[in-house]
């Protein structure tokens, strides 16, 4: 049976900010599938709620309506991995960073060192090359986001969710890691769900791009990205792909201005 099939289905989320004021919608009428295997790119105006999405696909908050379904299930962490944008704050600051790739792997039965193996074998395909021994508040803000990733990916979820994990590297290394990334999906053919602030990441690496509106968010539209597999990045070169980007960017301007 084909894992990682998405479906949300008339999302509403609001939250109360503080006593006495109104609840915010967040959420309205959200709906929209994923494929088994297919990457999805989450754009939208800063604050629309994408991060929200995120937790709710992960299972960590309820909707106030609306479902979400993971092959028919409820969604929950284990078959979903979550990279969160607040990485910092998802490390364990008493274990070393490979402990950290490893902790889920642990917890899901491995023995200690297959899942130390695993976690190795996860950080050599990422590229870390900075000393794992090393526990997280002596690391850079990049390397903690790249542990963050790798853990993520060591877990091998069914379905995993992005939220913007390339935010705090430089250019080169997100240019390596996009490929990287796209190499690592290519062979897992896992479901991703992935938030980004950055049109030519969502672009390159994506499926479809999903855009959303202003808060309460719904879906704007949703475009295919056509390019062929595997892609380089030489495809942002293309014409076509200049096209493509322009009328993502007049999209989400019209939704901006509006």
């Amino acid at each position: 049976m084909t894992k990682g099939h998405l479906v949300v289905d008339s999302i509403f989320k609001s939250y109360v900010t503080s006593k006495n004021r109104p609840r915010i919608q967040v959420l309205s009428d959200l709906t929209f599938s994923v494929a088994s295997g297919e990457f999805i790119s989450l754009f939208g105006p800063n604050g629309c709620g994408k991060t929200t999405l995120l937790r709710l696909m992960a299972g960590l908050e309820q909707p106030d309506s609306g479902s979400i379904w993971l092959d028919e299930r409820p969604p929950v962490l284990g078959r979903v991995g979550v990279i969160f944008q607040n990485y910092r704050d998802s490390l364990f600051p008493w274990l070393t960073a490979i402990d950290n790739v490893a902790y889920p792997l642990y917890m899901n039965g491995l023995s200690r060192s297959v899942a130390r193996a695993r976690a190795i074998c996860m950080c050599e395909e990422l590229g870390l090359s900075f000393d794992l021994k090393t526990y997280p508040y002596l690391l850079s803000g990049g390397q903690q986001q790249l542990v963050a990733n790798a853990r993520a990916l060591a877990y091998n979820p069914e379905v995993l969710l992005m939220d913007e994990p390339f935010s705090s590297l430089d250019y080169e290394t997100s240019i390596v890691l996009e490929d990287t990334l796209l190499e690592v999906w290519n062979k897992t053919r896992k479901t991703i769900i992935f938030v980004s602030h950055d049109i030519d990441e969502a672009l390159y690496l994506a499926d479809r791009l999903i855009l959303l509106t202003r808060l309460p968010a719904t879906v704007k539209t949703c475009m295919d990205i056509p390019f062929v597999r595997p892609r380089t990045q030489s495809i942002r070169l293309q014409p076509d792909y200049a096209t493509l980007k322009q009328r993502s960017i007049d999209t989400f301007l019209e939704e901006v201005n509006r």
